[in-house]
């Protein structure tokens, strides 16, 4: 159920370019005036697309595959989906392929709300779990692999921008983070449910498949709560490499 981990990844690396586009930049990179939609929008797809093996002078660590060490999927007692999840050693496949349709704000006075939205068409999630709980009233046991496939997804994430004076300089922060993830398909396989119990591993599977929209409808809100912190921490983290004035031409 934690294809929406990713999107973390996702959106992290869709910001990362963004705003790690403008220090030490190769000569193949083309910068960009604040709040100039169309050229943002461009130098950002370029560097998805081009490097998803990472830039170092763009402060852009690798993202496909992107290893995602653990997530951990909280149980809520009023929803049909009252299952805690742990995902560890996770690899993230297919953020390279995704396309910027539209980027808003990076004002150079820090004013108005800022956006950034696109669309991916396939992401892949492969590593361990452990599950325990219930979903839709059937009880929910087991550890092992998993692999979850994520088809034709939009995206919309929303931040502020604020100034933060250091020696003298201003630096960039985001907060007021708002995340909407929408998927078209949700494909799941967990195996070792029900200590390999076969006959119980493909019912639940079916049941998950059979009703991936009720479920994401269940856990979208922890799910985006858990991306929207990650999101912040490592954007936070590269605006703090350079006063915000310098990702920017003049």
């Amino acid at each position: 159920m934690r294809k929406f981990s990713h999107y973390s990844s996702t959106l992290i690396l869709l910001l990362i370019p963004l705003i790690g586009v403008f220090g030490e930049f190769p000569e193949d990179v083309v910068r960009c005036h604040h709040s100039d939609s169309e050229c943002l929008l461009k130098t950002t797809q370029y560097i998805l697309n081009k490097y998803p093996k990472g830039l170092r002078s763009l402060n852009l660590i690798p993202f496909d595959p992107l290893h995602i060490k653990s997530l951990l999927i909280e149980r809520n007692s009023e929803s049909p989906v009252n299952v805690e999840v742990k995902l560890t050693n996770v690899d993230l496949l297919g953020l390279s392929n995704t396309t910027i349709t539209n980027i808003e704000g990076l004002a150079a006075n820090f004013t108005g709300r800022n956006f950034l939205e696109g669309f991916i068409p396939k992401i892949e999630l492969n590593g361990n779990y452990s599950a325990e709980g219930q979903v839709l009233m059937l009880p929910l046991t087991g550890k092992g692999r998993m692999r979850i496939v994520c088809h034709n997804i939009t995206f919309r994430f929303g931040f502020d921008l604020h100034p933060l004076v250091k020696s003298g300089q201003t630096f960039a922060q985001i907060n007021h983070i708002k995340l909407q993830v929408t998927p078209e398909l949700v494909y799941f396989k967990f195996g070792g449910l029900f200590q390999d119990d076969k006959t119980m591993e493909d019912n639940v599977n079916k049941l998950l498949n059979d009703n991936w929209v009720i479920i994401y409808k269940e856990m979208d809100g922890s799910v985006t709560k858990s991306i929207s912190l990650i999101i912040q921490k490592l954007v936070n983290g590269a605006f703090s490499k350079y006063p915000y004035e310098d990702y920017f031409l003049k």
